[in-house]
């Protein structure tokens, strides 16, 4: 079998995943996350988005991945929980994945409380 044979019957197989790759569903986020302040910080990991957002009436701090380079515009955005752990009653870990206007997505990790 030629390297053409083989390709064919692996691009069968792979090609229906990236095409059933949907677009995210926006009633899927339905948690409002109020952007308040948001900035870059640069470490060395590299640059960091670091916001400060209301969410549920809880002024938090959130950070995104270490790779996003643009202030992120202050308002509302959708969002949902993707991780939520609470291993004590006086600590948790959290996650949102927040919707764009252009329907991508991106996480950011709860990394600070505020009253």
């Amino acid at each position: 079998m030629n390297n053409r044979n083989k390709i064919v019957p692996a691009l069968i197989l792979v090609l229906p995943a990236f095409l059933g790759a949907e677009n995210p569903n926006p009633s899927d986020y339905s948690v409002v996350v109020h952007v308040r302040s948001s900035r870059l910080i640069v470490n060395h990991d590299g640059v960091t988005q670091a916001l400060t957002a209301t969410i549920d009436g809880k002024h938090v701090e959130l950070e995104g991945t270490p790779t996003q380079q643009y202030v992120l515009r202050i308002g509302d955005y959708k969002a949902k929980v993707v991780k939520d752990e609470h291993s004590r009653s006086y600590e948790y870990q959290m996650t949102y994945e927040i919707l764009f206007p252009d329907g991508k997505t991106r996480k950011f990790l709860v990394v600070g409380e505020d009253e």
